[in-house]
């Protein structure tokens, strides 16, 4: 008896051991799939706090990429081409509240970037020269012409967002001229 005992003991400390190594792996993957769900500015919690409080705020990123609350989102076949068939979505519903970062710009095409930049303006009712942006923020929600619309309008975070996206553009080469 004492010598199956001894051979059993090695099988269940590297049963034991593996089950310990498999707990810490799903530990860490479930970790990390938290952390590169939520965003890659400094101050994540907050920021995930504010988009899960309100169910207005959605975005649409590259595929294989989660926007803060962890949802996985396709992108539309055509790479760059903007996803209307959300009529309450935003591409960056937190750039009326926080300062952007390199990281909240990274991945997003040309006509993205463009489009993020003027749905600042858009959210206080700007009427735009470009019929294709007027056609795309004309199908929100939460879109509301107003002729009378003025710069001045735009908090001091959505002025220094707007042109922080406008310097982006133009530092990566991703201007970009709507029609």
């Amino acid at each position: 008896m004492n010598t199956e005992k001894k051979k059993l003991l090695p099988v269940s400390i590297i049963l034991g051991v593996l089950i310990v190594v498999f707990a810490v792996g799903s530990i860490v993957l479930a970790i990390t799939g938290k952390v590169d769900a939520k965003s890659s500015s400094g101050d994540t919690d907050k920021k995930t706090e504010q988009v899960e409080e309100s169910e207005e705020n959605k975005i649409f990123s590259l595929e294989g990429k989660s926007i803060p609350d962890g949802t996985m989102v396709s992108v539309p076949e055509q790479i760059g081409m903007i996803d209307t068939s959300d009529p309450t979505s935003y591409i960056l519903p937190m750039s009326n509240q926080s300062e952007l970062t390199d990281a909240d710009l990274e991945g997003l095409s040309a006509q993205q970037l463009t489009y993020a930049r003027n749905e600042i303006y858009a959210r206080h009712g700007r009427v735009f020269e470009s019929q294709e942006l007027n056609d795309y923020f004309g199908a929100k929600e939460w879109y509301t012409a107003d002729e009378s619309f003025e710069d001045s309008s735009l908090s001091s975070i959505e002025a220094q967002n707007a042109e922080f996206i406008s310097t982006y553009q133009k530092e990566h080469e991703l201007t970009y001229s709507p029609q």
